[in-house]
């Protein structure tokens, strides 16, 4: 009826001055009657003006895509961030509303990192809205462990779409795969052999005794923003000799490194590039074992 596309332009500009008063009432609505609001999607951009909207009734949540962006679609409906994953980019392409991730840039001057969007349904097919007899897509636990290496694993936020069927309700098949997938994230990555943090440009932890570990989790304090451009990882059985162990780039909120079986009493990151000296909340080592560890 409406003909509206690209961020919410009408074919006929006679029409947009009304499409205008109706979007924004429905936002507004949708922002002050349920609840507290974390982040505003605006699906495929949006070039209404809706800053005074968001500023009055949203202020602390961020904004996926249009004209107030503060975070950025990957660029891909499969799961998948890339390695780097740089949170920044130019001013010029944040603006566009639209910008994903092949817009960054590590020396950008506007900083919105990218959220990553898949369907629970995607084994085999693309669905983002149940239907009957669709069990057969769901992701197992193999493809899910994938999708969270490559994208929280990347320093990326995965949000996996929930789609109730027609009672409502989540269905039980997909209840028991989100259930399944958080206790396959919490046998792995629940409890490190050890770990530490600091604000420096080298860190070092030593396990109890020599030790196989195959992962190694490290993850930034945003708060200072993303400074890391490069590191690497070595561990050593005698803290003498030293064997490199995984060379990055970025990391971000997260970044999860896997390696092969490695006994080592020693393990330390060093950072070989940086932007300020970086502000490491989290260096964990971890041995996990082969389950659904994503190749």
């Amino acid at each position: 009826h409406w003909g509206a596309k690209d961020g919410g332009i009408t074919e006929d500009p006679k029409m947009q001055k009304e499409y205008n008063g109706i979007y924004r009432q429905q936002l507004t609505e949708l922002l002050t009657k349920y609840g507290k609001i974390k982040e505003v999607w605006f699906d495929g951009n949006c070039q209404i003006d809706v800053a005074d909207i968001l500023k009055q009734y949203a202020p602390n949540a961020v904004y996926f895509q249009g004209k107030s962006a503060s975070l950025r679609w990957v660029g891909n409906e499969d799961g998948f961030a890339p390695d780097p994953n740089w949170y920044t980019l130019s001013k010029k392409d944040l603006a566009t509303g639209v910008s994903t991730s092949q817009n960054s840039d590590v020396n950008g001057d506007a900083y919105a990192p990218v959220e990553v969007d898949v369907p629970l349904m995607q084994n085999g097919g693309h669905k983002w809205f149940w239907a009957p007899h669709t069990d057969s897509l769901l992701l197992n636990m193999h493809q899910l462990m994938e999708l969270y290496y490559k994208s929280v694993g990347h320093g990326a936020v995965l949000l996996l779409n929930s789609t109730p069927d027609t009672s409502g309700l989540i269905p039980a098949s997909h209840v028991a795969i989100y259930k399944a997938f958080g206790n396959e994230i919490r046998r792995c990555f629940g409890t490190p052999l050890a770990r530490t943090q600091g604000h420096a440009r080298e860190l070092k932890i030593t396990l109890l005794k020599p030790t196989v570990v195959n992962h190694i989790i490290l993850r930034e304090d945003l708060s200072k923003g993303q400074r890391v451009k490069a590191y690497r990882t070595e561990g050593s059985l005698d803290g003498k000799t030293w064997t490199t162990l995984y060379k990055g780039t970025s990391i971000g909120n997260k970044k999860i490194d896997k390696f092969e079986n490695k006994t080592m009493k020693y393990v330390r990151v060093i950072i070989e590039s940086d932007k300020e000296t970086p502000y490491i909340s989290d260096f964990s080592v971890y041995h996990v074992t082969a389950k659904s560890v994503a190749k």
